[in-house]
């Protein structure tokens, strides 16, 4: 009998990554069509946000849609171990399109979220 995902891993987040060292993504899209902001994910505020973001490189991709909510993609933990097991870069990323800047949307800080254990992680 297996353990449940948080306490094998941690956090939801990792088992993904622990998933995606597994087994070969050969794309990723990210349909940010629609986006929520506040307590979510069932008691957010929608938003309509018109964007699409594709890459090879699933942590990239991430990382773009983390910047453009107004985020630093750095001060999330499940991107930092991501980037350090090998399985992409949230650095030096070329954008073609639209600029993080053009689509630019800072989103409310999540409640009750801060600086966690792992250096400056604002969340997993």
């Amino acid at each position: 009998m297996d353990l449940p995902y948080m306490e094998k891993f941690g956090a939801g987040k990792l088992q993904q990554m622990y998933v995606c060292e597994t087994v070969d993504i050969d794309y990723g899209v990210i349909g940010a069509i629609y986006g929520g902001e506040g307590n979510g994910p069932t008691m957010c505020d929608g938003i309509y946000r018109s964007i699409v973001i594709a890459s090879p490189d699933s942590v990239a991709a991430d990382s773009v849609g983390t910047a453009t909510m107004g985020r630093v993609p750095e001060r999330y933990g499940y991107l930092r171990v991501a980037q350090e097991i090998g399985l992409g870069t949230y650095k030096d990323i070329k954008v073609v399109g639209n600029s993080i800047e053009e689509v630019l949307k800072f989103y409310k800080e999540l409640p009750g979220h801060g600086p966690a254990s792992y250096g400056e992680v604002w969340g997993w």
